[in-house]
């Protein structure tokens, strides 16, 4: 089964979708390169349909067997910043208008920021300072490329999303 990918930003109070193309055989994990700096896009996508198994029209309610989509997403990037490490969470909730048919989605984003304090490319390896003012060296995957431009000073940014979409159709 291939997987095409999508990768779902929060941004403030704003949602966003930029696709990442890419596919994967199953039980792969999915890699994109962050094409304008240093980074990776990690994301998992799957879908699945629903049969109707009942309609109570006086309660309002329709019982399905199953009917989601899910987007899993990690992003890793690297900017540069003068404001000190953060983390973040931000969550949208939407649901359909009245009178439509029954749909929702939840996107749920959470933010950490880390500044580099020192990086060897030639080992690949990387010391961050977190938000909690704790430090942690740890060794950056070989998908993460242009890793020669980044500098001590410099902001790492990992970003997961995850987005859960249900919709009724005929």
């Amino acid at each position: 089964m291939n997987r095409s990918i999508i990768l779902m930003v929060a941004l403030g109070s704003a949602t966003a979708a930029a696709p990442v193309h890419a596919q994967t055989a199953p039980g792969q994990s999915p890699a994109a390169s962050v094409p304008d700096r240093p980074g990776v896009v990690y994301a998992d996508r799957t879908r699945t349909t629903a049969t109707v198994e009942a309609v109570d029209k006086d309660k309002r309610t329709v019982t399905l067997k199953v009917a989601a989509e899910y987007i899993d997403a990690v992003a890793i990037f690297v900017r540069k910043s003068d404001a000190p490490p953060a983390a973040g969470q931000t969550m949208k909730v939407t649901v359909a208008p009245k009178g439509e048919k029954p749909a929702g989605m939840v996107v749920d984003t959470i933010e950490v920021t880390a500044r580099v304090e020192a990086i060897d490319p030639a080992t690949r390896t990387v010391t961050l300072r977190g938000p909690d003012g704790g430090t942690k060296t740890s060794k950056v995957d070989e998908r993460v490329q242009r890793l020669d431009e980044v500098k001590p000073g410099d902001e790492v940014v990992v970003r997961h999303t995850e987005a859960l979409a249900i919709a009724v159709s005929r």
